[in-house]
């Protein structure tokens, strides 16, 4: 195996790579992630309470580090249940034809040092529903993509395709 790796994009593992003395071409497909901080992006709205005091904030979500995390409980005291939502800016107007999504769940005491379940009212648990939509102009949004996480799409990024390309 090679592991392929750019910034600001998703690393690609090419299987059955043979080198000879000579050495070797090999092509590899990497895709861009526009929705990275790095690249630009930002998070332009969202709900629920912000621990970034604690690097645990919305924008870990998308920092593009497999070692944070965005952590926000499902409800808060006095709060009804509800997801929570998060809202990203790209860095320009794109042809969006697919998301990838990594919902591989954190351990918030690892990654968020000084959060304890009980002070923030908890409870913790992994996303196990994720819904995409998208917008041109951060209004008008239809649903791009929805994914029943299991055991399969953790440790990896799982496609989204919306079921009609608009253009945005």
């Amino acid at each position: 195996q090679f592991l392929v790796h750019a910034p600001l994009y998703e690393d690609d593992v090419v299987d059955d790579v043979i080198v000879d003395h000579a050495g070797t071409t090999q092509d590899a497909t990497l895709r861009r992630n526009w929705a990275d901080l790095a690249g630009g992006a930002r998070v332009s709205d969202f709900n629920g309470p912000d621990y970034s005091a604690y690097n645990c904030g919305p924008s870990q979500a998308i920092d593009g580090s497999s070692d944070t995390t965005w952590l926000t409980p499902r409800v808060q005291q006095g709060e009804t249940t509800g997801p929570r939502e998060l809202t990203i800016e790209l860095p320009q107007a794109l042809r969006v034809t697919s998301f990838g999504v990594d919902p591989t769940p954190r351990q918030y005491h690892n990654v968020c040092p000084g959060i304890s379940q009980t002070a923030t009212s908890g409870p913790w648990t992994p996303a196990m529903h994720v819904q995409v939509s998208r917008s041109l102009k951060g209004d008008d949004w239809e649903p791009a993509g929805d994914l029943k996480v299991t055991v399969d799409q953790l440790h990896r990024y799982s496609e989204l395709r919306p079921a009609v390309d608009r253009g945005g």
